[in-house]
């Protein structure tokens, strides 16, 4: 009687914790959660060493075949609440004994018995000896795939920014600085506040070896120390323009312009696990339309996540045509429309005149959802990329890393979920891109190349898939060697916003790197931004490139007058030295405000990066927007590498307040201001600035010069520079 009782007791709790286990799995759901019979799926509890099964993926064309399976161990809480089955793989047409695991099998389902058991995700090393694998238990990605499931029908587009702003804001410090960046955080993913800063920041690297003296932290800053620290950040401009080597902050000399590059180590991602450790299968990655040079430099990113670049095409004759490839390869149209588990999974990042598409396998189907690849391809959370049937060309095997070559085929739906055991697909449901069009123009006989992309709408890889876009049209057009002129356009259009414009000039042998990143750092920067979630709807790039060299310094300048009332103007004139050219003068009147105090005053007469420099020491508060309105007016206002910049300095303090800029406050702020009692909303500038000029060039401009400048009522010597004779080349300023 007592054993019926247990067995009684037993029977009910096991059908009570099954029925809360589907309770729990199906909430929040749209539609019916999996069926969790164990005669479909194995627990990983009733998985045995020695058990022997089968795998499913595609090895050519779109087949799926099958290779054999054998259970070595279960490796329990190798990850947080994770574990793993080991097992050895062998069998399939090649067969997997000579290639070892091959990247693109990530997601291979694994029967025992009919079961399935779990997803072929992991391998041990490189070179083994016998291809050993881990698998990723079914049950967990279920688990994963219930859990996020609400979410994989709403919140298209911006679910990954909610995701990031939320974790980003969790310590309430969600304004970050808009000034520059010079040391990058160890984790990039998962916070749009670093992104935000790393974006801004990204032009500004040249000027990190400059530090400010102490004495210009203090409260009454001299027109002395001020003069002392613009000559050290000329000296700065001459060692970064000079085409020697040049200091970098971490004190080492290099000529190398890692800086302007987007490495795993610049970025701050993370890199590959140690030869000893369990890692996930790389997924190869191909690349189609892509230059050499560009493939070059984002394989280190690339491989940061266990990605492998393969440069590769499309499918010979396809035309557009699904059942024309599936004839070529004897297949069935359903092969090739659908997806089921063991097909080839393609995960589409860029199409278009350049296409990047990953490849992985599928696991399971359950109606229009999927599960796939057993582990993260970045890890990314709430993504909406394009899911694609793919067709497998070979295997390229070789004894380091052997791995598929695939083209996509046609888009079955969108990826939504990347998690921890796979990502998450909805079939039928197309993903929201960006188009961008890049224009590539020559100034020498006004040919056109124009280029045109669709990029992924995620805050964190749109902005690299637009550079890469944007570098590797710049390759296909023009020369990539030697010195030439690029001068950029970006306009990036918001929904329910007018575009903004950024305009930029670039010269030398960096200018292609250079005018890639510029064209592509209004788009990261709004991506990213703190304030509000933004809806790009398109992005045009704009590209005008000279084969020649058009730079100048600013070799002097001087002033017609050095002592000028209030509200009265003085001539300038500026003096620039082109490249193989002709000394320039450039003239301008630089007129006094109203307001402006007597006293002793500088002209600054400098070159865009010195001035942007030098303001984010001056009044780092300026570049501190509280608003997205606040921060799309500072990136339509940021000076170009073609102006010079004309502004007139005075030692006395002003005041910033909520990212605005008052050169006259009164002496009651200011005492506010400066009292250890006040902290936040605003702070003190280091020196006013009365009133700013640009002025417009052909040339991108190195260099700068100061000029004393006397406010009072008495006059200077007024120069009549009008009748001088005509300045040549070596005359003595």
């Amino acid at each position: 009687m007592r054993r019926l009782i247990g067995y009684v007791f037993i029977t009910t709790v096991f059908i009570i914790g099954t029925l809360t286990t589907k309770i729990s799995l199906s909430e929040n759901l749209k539609d019916e959660p999996i069926n969790l019979d164990l005669s479909t799926f194995m627990p990983v509890e009733e998985v045995k060493p020695g058990m022997k099964g089968i795998g499913k993926t595609v090895f050519s064309g779109t087949r799926i075949d099958e290779f054999q399976v054998e259970i070595v161990g279960v490796l329990k809480n190798i990850t947080p609440r994770g574990d793993m089955i080991l097992a050895k793989v062998t069998g399939g047409p090649l067969p997997l004994e000579r290639t070892g695991v091959i990247a693109g099998m990530s997601g291979s389902p694994i029967y025992i018995n009919g079961r399935l058991v779990g997803a072929l995700a992991y391998t041990l090393s490189i070179f083994q000896t016998e291809p050993m694998a881990g698998i990723t238990p079914i049950l967990e990605m279920i688990a994963e795939y219930e859990r996020n499931k609400a979410d994989l029908e709403g919140n298209k587009g911006h679910a990954l920014k909610a995701d990031r702003r939320e974790e980003s804001c969790m310590n309430k410090s969600c304004a970050p600085t808009y000034r520059n960046t010079t040391s990058l955080p160890t984790s990039m993913l998962g916070s749009r506040t670093k992104m935000f800063n790393f974006w801004n920041s990204v032009m500004n690297h040249w000027a990190q070896g400059w530090t400010p003296s102490s004495r210009l932290f203090t409260d009454e800053v001299s027109l002395e120390d001020l003069d002392i620290e613009i000559q050290k950040l000329k000296e700065w401009s001459a060692l970064r323009n000079s085409g020697f080597s040049w200091p970098t902050g971490n004190g080492r000399q290099t000529h190398d312009p890692e800086p302007w590059g987007l490495s795993s180590q610049t970025l701050g991602l993370p890199t590959s696990g140690l030869p000893s450790s369990f890692i996930p299968i790389k997924t190869p990655l191909t690349l189609s339309g892509i230059d050499e040079r560009v493939l070059k430099e984002i394989t280190p990113l690339l491989e940061s996540y266990g990605i492998v670049p393969v440069q590769g095409g499309g499918v010979a004759g396809l035309s557009g045509s699904i059942q024309e490839t599936s004839a070529q390869n004897s297949s069935t149209s359903k092969e090739v429309e659908t997806l089921l588990p063991g097909s080839s999974l393609g995960v589409q990042l860029i199409r278009g005149d350049l296409t990047a598409n990953g490849f992985g396998t599928v696991t399971y189907v359950n109606k229009n959802h999927l599960i796939a690849f057993g582990h993260p391809m970045f890890a990314a959370g709430k993504v909406d990329i394009p899911m694609t049937t793919s067709y497998v060309h070979m295997v390229m095997a070789n004894q380091i890393n052997s791995f598929k070559i695939a083209s996509p085929l046609a888009v079955m739906g969108s990826i939504r979920q990347d998690r921890r055991t796979g990502i998450t697909g909805v079939m039928g449901s197309p993903p929201q891109m960006v188009p961008l069009k890049v224009v590539v123009e020559s100034e020498k006989d006004h040919r056109v190349n124009e280029y045109n992309f669709e990029i992924i709408n995620d805050d964190f890889f749109a902005p690299l898939f637009v550079r890469i876009s944007c570098l590797n049209s710049l390759f296909a057009s023009f020369r990539a060697i030697g010195d030439v002129t690029i001068k950029v356009q970006s306009e990036v259009y918001l929904k329910d916003r007018p575009p903004l414009t950024q305009k930029n000039v670039f010269s030398g042998d960096e200018a292609p790197v250079l005018a890639s990143l510029a064209s592509v750092r209004p788009v990261g920067i709004l991506m990213n931004n703190p304030f509000e979630d933004v809806q790009v709807e398109k992005i045009f790039i704009y590209l005008s490139v000279s084969e020649k060299l058009e730079v100048a310094k600013i070799e002097g300048a001087r002033v017609s007058r050095d002592v000028v009332k209030p509200g009265e103007s003085t001539r300038l004139t500026v003096f620039i030295q082109p490249f193989h050219g002709a000394l320039i003068a450039e003239k301008v009147d630089v007129t006094i405000p109203e307001s402006s105090p007597r006293g002793e005053y500088r002209l600054m007469v400098c070159d865009s990066q010195i001035i942007n420099t030098f303001e984010k020491f001056r009044a780092p508060l300026n570049f501190e927007p509280q608003s997205l309105t606040q921060l799309i007016s500072l990136l339509e206002t940021e000076e170009q590498n073609n102006e010079i910049i004309v502004q007139l300095i005075h030692p006395k303090s002003g005041v910033t307040i909520k990212g605005r800029e008052f050169s006259s406050p009164p002496v009651s702020l200011l005492a506010i201001m400066n009292s250890s009692r006040h902290v936040g909303e605003g702070g003190l500038t280091r020196g006013t600035i009365f009133t700013r000029q640009r002025i417009p060039t052909n040339y991108m401009i190195s260099g700068c010069e100061l000029l004393p400048i006397t406010v009072d009522d008495k006059y200077g010597v007024d120069l009549n520079l009008d009748g001088s004779p005509k300045i040549k080349k070596g005359d003595n300023l």
